[in-house]
């Protein structure tokens, strides 16, 4: 199956995400889509049953990871295709840890690689739980793929954080996390004050 990529601007202060909200955050971040679908929702029905069998207690209303900024994401993408690169050899980070921000704390890492005219994400990690098990690969035609990054790489002078609900269109229902909602509701009310 030939799966398609989107990378979306995001704001994760104003989605609520701890880390962006402790810090203040003032950079926007990215949302990956495949197939139309968060990439973190397919990561989450992996996630979710690994904590319960292992008796974590996590509050499923809540991201499990944050969203990393354009230049961040755009830098390990890329690397990953580059023979011989630190995201090459040990993969890409896709997420970081969604308390502090960092991807190397609770991250989520694809190895990446490529052919004349596909490329593959496969091998999906956490960056803290290394026996996780996630049952995902996708395949990308390239042309597409380097479509994607062409848009993402376009992103990066954009990083500075701005009100993307303002600038672009609502957040549609299905693109809110549940805990968005109520983070949502609160921030719309006191800015139309």
């Amino acid at each position: 199956m030939i799966n398609t990529i989107k990378f979306e601007l995001y704001d994760p202060v104003d989605a609520g995400e701890d880390w962006a909200v402790d810090n203040n955050y003032g950079v926007n971040a990215v949302e990956i889509y495949i197939d139309g679908e968060p990439l973190l929702d397919m990561l989450r029905r992996f996630e979710i049953p690994y904590y319960i069998s292992k008796g974590i207690k996590i509050d499923t209303r809540k991201l499990l990871h944050g969203h990393l900024d354009p230049k961040t994401l755009y830098f390990y993408l890329s690397d990953a295709l580059e023979e011989g690169s630190y995201s090459n050899l040990y993969g890409a980070f896709l997420f970081s840890c969604s308390s502090c921000g960092d991807p190397g704390c609770n991250g989520a890492i694809v190895h990446i690689t490529g052919d004349d005219g596909f490329v593959y994400w496969k091998d999906f990690e956490h960056s803290h739980w290394d026996d996780i098990s996630y049952d995902l690969s996708f395949t990308f035609e390239k042309a597409q793929y380097e479509a994607a990054l062409s848009e993402l790489q376009s992103m990066i002078p954009r990083t500075e954080r701005t009100d993307c609900l303002k600038m672009w269109k609502t957040i549609k229902k299905s693109r809110r996390y549940a805990y968005q909602s109520r983070h949502y509701k609160r921030s719309r009310a006191s800015r139309d004050e």
